[in-house]
């Protein structure tokens, strides 16, 4: 990427999240992105008022928080929902929040005595909630779903297992389903993502000034969180990408003028007020040789793009400056994990089996397990501030471990790991922070045993050479066949193949087809540099593969 910065006035994408409106000025271009609250949640109601001592589920499926409650008034007589909450004729009782997992809340209308009831509910081993009700008046059960993934709810008889029917009166953002025995989200999230259409070059800085819609009536709470990735949105829906990296800020951190920069030595810094409040090295997962776009998650604030500027800042002048960096809070050491673990498998790459690799493995997996399996009061998945794993450093090989050791075995850290994978699935952290980096952190350390286990088993005292990858195979393959390859790849349509399976970028796929279209070798020339280089995972290799079975060029691959 080119080292010089933008002349254009930074602007933001057209394709936004559903609770952000935009401001353009004069040239047409949006500069002003500002929170307004109008989509994700929704209440739904029941078809029919509870019968005495019923017993009915709730039932939800997918990622969400969602209420349970009650309306003792016709819904058909609710002429405004939200004032029907604040004037008490809707009453929530229950919150619950589920992650990829179903979640049921046992409902029944309880006598109480000759003419009293009782709305109660039960949420898994919790104690019953209850509400008294109005003698002699019918009760419906409200559904108050706030926002989730993939998120629907029912209500079953639960005697009998019967679905039954929703009411026809709805909330703006709720959908019926099924012939009304399921309800689910139109607008999912409360999306108040913005997106820079302009790229953030590197060695260059984005100004933008973060400001309250309304200083006479400031609110408790507001923060705006910064992202980097290599993706844009493309459209309104396609905003719930992860950046690679992020950093949020809150309350009076948040509020006035910042540069966010990406100097030249990998290191992406946030700067107010002249000092490093954010500072964090650019990890694998963005290429800085492809376009980087800015997310603003803005939370009951106004953010304003200024201008471009040349980064002017040392990469490595202030790494943790005391006192003022803002960690990754709470995950900064799921990061550094990450970090262990992706050193450890290069070392595994390598062939380089050691005993110390293993008990860096063991340490990583049981603060994994830790911060897994810590819990809140409250029941939400909180993080753990786990020590920082130990360094890999050169040891004996595995194959030559004490078999007294106390550290666990392959097989018993993959079991572990298992188990780990599945608790960080079925439980939801707090305000929908993304697992991603839990996940990746996960996927890595169960991956590095798997090829560890696989490798004791295979190596022999006859064959004591380690394994080369697949990918290093591949790619020593391409450095011995580089003429060969060049003079007869066909670039497309096998780059159409690259591209579908995400092995080159969209950038790439361009560059390539305008190279193409003025010389053939220049463009096979520029592939195979593009494949050569890359660090491929088994199945992104397997889709190599496949792109060339597909446009009949196996007889290019390894035999």
């Amino acid at each position: 990427m080119a080292s010089h910065y933008h002349t254009l006035k930074p602007h933001f994408s057209e394709n936004h999240g559903d609770n952000i409106a935009l401001e353009k000025d004069g040239a047409q271009n949006c500069f002003k992105a500002e929170w307004k609250f109008l989509k994700s949640y929704g209440h739904a109601f029941s078809d029919f008022p509870l019968r005495d001592d019923r017993m009915y589920e709730a039932n939800f499926d997918g990622s969400g928080h969602a209420s349970i409650g009650l309306t003792q008034t016709d819904p058909n007589h609710l002429s405004d929902l939200q004032q029907a909450v604040r004037n008490n004729q809707i009453v929530l009782v229950t919150d619950v929040r589920f992650h990829k997992r179903k979640c049921t809340v046992d409902i029944v209308k309880k006598a109480e005595g000759r003419k009293t009831f009782v709305f109660q509910t039960k949420y898994k081993d919790s104690a019953p909630q209850g509400k008294n009700l109005m003698p002699n008046a019918d009760v419906w059960i409200v559904f108050y779903l706030k926002f989730g993934e993939n998120m629907t709810a029912e209500i079953r008889d639960k005697e009998t297992g019967a679905a039954l029917r929703f009411h026809k009166k709805i909330d703006r953002n709720i959908d019926l389903q099924n012939e009304r025995l399921k309800v689910s989200l139109r607008s999912p999230f409360p999306l108040a993502y913005a997106v820079l259409e302009n790229s953030l070059e590197e060695n260059g800085s984005i100004h933008v000034k973060t400001e309250h819609i309304n200083n006479e009536e400031k609110p408790r709470l507001y923060h705006v969180k910064i992202g980097i990735s290599n993706k844009n949105a493309d459209s309104a829906n396609s905003l719930e990408f992860c950046p690679s990296i992020s950093t949020k800020l809150e309350r009076d951190h948040c509020i006035g003028d910042f540069f966010i920069c990406m100097p030249t030595k990998g290191k992406f810094h946030v700067f107010k007020d002249g000092t490093c409040i954010y500072t964090k090295t650019i990890s694998p997962e963005v290429d800085v040789n492809l376009p980087v776009y800015l997310s603003f998650e803005i939370f009951r604030l106004r953010l304003q793009t200024v201008e471009f500027t040349h980064c002017a800042h040392k990469s490595d002048a202030i790494q943790n400056p005391e006192g003022n960096v803002v960690g990754d809070s709470p995950y900064v050491r799921v990061n550094e994990l990450l970090k262990t673990l992706q050193g450890v498998n290069q070392e595994v790459g390598a062939g380089k089996y050691t005993v110390e690799l293993e008990k860096t493995l063991t340490v990583a997996t049981t603060d994994l397990e830790k911060y897994v399996n810590y819990f809140s009061d409250d029941g939400y998945l909180t993080p753990l501030d786990t020590p920082k794993p130990k360094r890999v450093s050169a040891a004996e090989p595995i194959e030559h471990q004490d078999e007294s050791s106390e550290q666990p075995s392959l097989k018993t850290l993959q079991m572990k790991l298992i188990q780990i994978e599945k608790t960080a699935k079925e439980h939801h952290f707090e305000r929908q922070t993304s697992l991603v980096e839990l996940m990746k952190a996960l996927e890595i350390n169960r991956a590095i045993v798997e090829k560890i286990q696989s490798s004791v088993e295979n190596i022999s005292s006859e064959d004591p050479t380690p394994r080369v990858s697949g990918s290093s195979s591949f790619q020593m393959h391409l450095q011995k066949t580089c003429a060969d390859f060049i003079q007869n790849v066909d670039v497309f349509p096998l780059c159409d193949y690259l591209l579908q399976f995400d092995i080159i970028h969209k950038v790439h796929f361009q560059n390539l087809l305008d190279e193409s279209r003025r010389q053939r070798t220049e463009a096979s020339r520029t592939l195979f540099n593009i494949l050569s280089k890359k660090k491929y995972t088994d199945e992104e290799l397997e889709k190599v593969k496949c792109a060339f079975l597909n446009t009949k060029q196996e007889h290019l691959l390894p035999q």
